[in-house]
């Protein structure tokens, strides 16, 4: 099966008299419309909306390199250890990686 993947970034928000939309700004396509409650109410779910994604793939790498980096200072500390699920840290960073990857 093959993966799907997002539309393309960044996404932007329009408003509109009843509350907003996110586009896909290189495709010009519509990503979603948001009317909840109020036009504020949907504006604010639409900037977290596109903060998210428009950094999402930034902070997998920061996850990763964060990773990596604690993986080499505990194998340093400590050469006993064949792997860092252990060390401070790894276990609430993994869990982000696969919440942030969907692995």
């Amino acid at each position: 099966m093959t993966e799907a993947k997002h539309t393309e970034l960044p996404w932007i928000i329009k408003a509109i008299s009843t509350g907003c939309e996110i586009w896909d700004m290189a495709q010009r396509r519509l990503i979603a419309t948001l009317d909840i409650e109020t036009a504020v109410l949907s504006q604010a779910n639409a900037e977290l909306i596109c903060r998210a994604v428009n950094s999402h793939d930034a902070l997998v790498e920061a996850l990763e390199v964060a990773e990596r980096e604690i993986c080499q200072l505990c194998k340093r500390l400590n050469p006993q250890h064949e792997n860092c699920t252990s060390c401070d840290g790894m276990d609430d960073i993994k869990q982000a990686l696969v919440k942030a990857t969907a692995e």
